[in-house]
C-alpha cells in the first residue's frame, strides 16, 4: 500500500475550466518529491515535500472538460517511485456563481412561514459552504453508486428499524427528508464540519425526517432559498416541494431532494391533462399557458428514482436551497 496520499481535492471533485486548482497531500516517509500528471500524459507540476510530510502543487487551470485522471508520483532520494490516483470532473462552464450580483434576491426564505424568522446560529462561512457544495455534494451526485455510498449507513440503520418494528415515524414509506439528513451527516463527518454534524447527528430524529424540519436546519446553517421561476437550480441544490399554497400548513410534509441535473434556461414540454391522455399521445403544449411548467428540477431519493412527477399543479417544487457562497444564475 502506498504511503503517498492526495488529500485535497477528494475523489470525484468538480472544477471549472481555466480556474486554478491546488492539490495537497501527505506522505508517511522517504518521499522527497511529488509530481502530478493528468490522464497519464499531461504534467501539472512538481514540488518538494515539506518537513511535516505535506506537499502542495497548484495548477493554472484545466482546458479540457470532462472526466480527468489525476496521478501523483512520489520519489525518494534513490528515485524509487510510488503513485496514487484520483478522478476529478472539469465542467465546461459554471451553472452557478460564487459572486453576489445585482438584483439577486437573497431573502426568499422569508416567504416560508417556518424559516422566515429563524436565526442562523450554525451558519457556515462562505468558504465552508463552497467546500461543502463543490468538494462533497457534487462528487456524490456523479452517479447512483456514489450517492448510495453516502446514504449506506442511513439505509442500514433504517432497515434495522423496520426489521425490529421500530420505525415509529414510518420513514421507509417516505425517506426523502431522511436521505438528505443522512447525506448531510455523511458529508459533515468527511469534512469535519462540527456545525453541520451537530444538526444532523441523528438522522432518525423527527425533525430530520420531515421536509420542514430539514429546511429549518438548512436555514440555521445559512443556506439561502431561491424561487425556481426566477433562478436556475444547479445540480447539487436541495429542492423542496409541497402544497405551499396553503400557508397555514407550515408543518405539512412533502418532498425534499438533491437536484441531480443542471437547470435549463427555458423548458417547454408536453404536459398531459391526465394519464389516459398521456398514453394516447394527447398533450397540452401551450407556451407558458395554464398547463405549462418548468420541468428542470430532476432528482432521485434513496431508491434513486426520478421525481419530476412531483411538479404537479397542487404542489410542485417552488424553490431550492444553496449553501453560503454559492448563488444561482438567473433563469431568463
Amino acid at each position: 500500500m502506498t504511503s503517498l496520499q492526495i488529500i485535497n481535492p477528494t475523489n470525484h471533485a468538480r472544477f471549472e475550466c481555466l480556474k486554478p486548482v491546488t492539490f495537497t497531500g501527505k506522505v508517511n516517509s522517504g518521499i522527497v518529491t511529488v509530481e502530478l500528471t493528468a490522464d497519464d500524459k499531461y504534467s501539472l507540476g512538481n514540488n518538494q515535500v515539506k518537513a511535516d510530510g505535506s506537499w502542495s502543487i497548484t495548477y493554472s487551470g484545466f482546458t479540457n472538460p470532462g472526466k480527468r485522471k489525476i496521478t501523483a508520483f512520489g520519489y525518494d532520494q534513490a528515485n524509487h517511485e510510488e503513485e496514487t490516483s484520483i478522478i476529478i470532473y472539469v465542467a465546461d462552464s459554471s451553472d452557478y456563481t460564487k459572486t453576489i450580483y445585482g438584483g439577486l434576491v437573497l431573502d426568499a426564505y422569508k416567504k416560508l412561514k417556518h424559516t422566515k424568522s429563524l436565526p442562523t446560529d450554525h451558519r457556515l462561512t462562505d468558504a465552508e459552504g463552497c467546500r461543502l457544495f463543490e468538494q462533497e455534494i457534487l462528487p456524490i451526485l456523479q452517479s447512483k453508486e456514489t450517492f448510495m455510498e453516502a446514504t449506506e449507513e442511513g439505509r442500514n440503520k433504517l432497515n434495522e428499524l423496520v426489521e425490529q418494528n421500530k420505525d415509529q415515524y414510518g420513514i421507509h414509506h417516505a425517506p426523502c427528508a431522511y436521505s438528505v439528513s443522512c447525506v448531510m451527516k455523511y458529508l459533515a463527518e468527511k469534512l469535519g464540519l462540527a456545525t453541520v454534524k451537530a444538526l444532523f447527528q441523528d438522522p432518525c430524529l423527527i425533525d430530520n425526517v420531515q421536509v420542514t424540519g430539514v429546511e429549518k436546519k438548512l436555514r440555521r446553517l445559512g443556506f439561502l432559498y431561491f424561487l425556481k421561476e426566477d433562478y436556475l437550480a444547479p445540480r447539487g441544490a436541495i429542492g423542496a416541494r409541497w402544497p405551499r399554497k396553503n400557508k397555514d400548513k407550515s408543518n405539512e410534509s412533502g418532498h425534499i431532494y438533491f437536484i441531480t441535473k443542471d437547470g435549463e434556461k427555458r423548458t417547454e414540454f408536453p404536459n398531459p391533462e391526465n394519464l389516459w391522455d398521456d398514453q394516447q399521445g394527447k398533450h397540452e403544449t401551450g407556451i407558458n399557458g395554464p398547463k405549462w411548467q418548468i420541468k428542470d428540477l430532476h432528482a432521485e431519493n434513496l431508491d434513486f428514482f426520478d421525481h419530476v412527477f412531483m411538479q404537479s399543479g397542487n404542489g410542485y417544487t417552488e424553490g431550492f436551497w444553496l449553501p453560503p457562497g454559492i448563488y444561482p444564475l438567473k433563469r431568463f
